[in-house]
């Protein structure tokens, strides 16, 4: 990396050479809730872990966004975060078409699944560290294999809800 005042006249390069194609330039929260059910109520413990893709084509920028859905005894907590992808200027993938980004969350979802998953876990904890919720909350340390809800999985389920009503609606 070349400094400001280089005599060359390059000046301060955003990428580095030999870096790779894409890198998360952050992480932040995108929702978190820990609520309280209702206390005569057991559900069995139930964990999610899932990843949406978004593009900003003007900034060269994809975000991943995982969230972590957990039913521990009667609570209900999620979190939900979002990591920034750059990408080498010139090497970004296409995003256009929903078809293109399907192949982007598919592609890039699983790398970013895993500070993801590391992100999410230690704000679900924290958070939840200032309920008394017994028994103790346990989220595991290795990342699970995340669901990617791709565009083409929302069109199938709104396809299949439509169709559902259709009847309902006619009589």
């Amino acid at each position: 990396m070349t400094s400001g005042g280089s005599s060359s006249g390059e000046g301060i390069r955003a990428w580095q050479q030999g870096w790779p194609g894409a890198r998360i330039g952050g992480l932040t929260t995108v929702r978190l809730a820990v609520l309280p059910g209702p206390p005569e109520r057991e559900v069995a413990d139930q964990q999610h872990w899932r990843l949406t893709a978004a593009h900003d084509a003007e900034d060269n920028i994809v975000q991943i966004t995982g969230e972590m859905i957990r039913v521990h005894e009667s609570w209900f907590l999620t979190v939900a975060a979002a990591a920034l992808i750059q990408f080498e200027p010139g090497s970004a993938p296409p995003t256009t078409t929903d078809d293109e980004m399907d192949d982007v969350l598919l592609r890039y979802g699983p790398w970013a699944a895993h500070p993801l998953w590391d992100y999410c876990r230690i704000t679900l904890l924290q958070a939840a560290s200032g309920f008394l919720i017994r028994p103790a909350l346990e989220i595991p340390v290795l990342t699970p294999e995340p669901e990617c809800i791709t565009r083409k999985m929302l069109r199938d389920s709104a396809t299949r809800r439509k169709r559902k009503k259709s009847p309902d609606e006619a009589g």
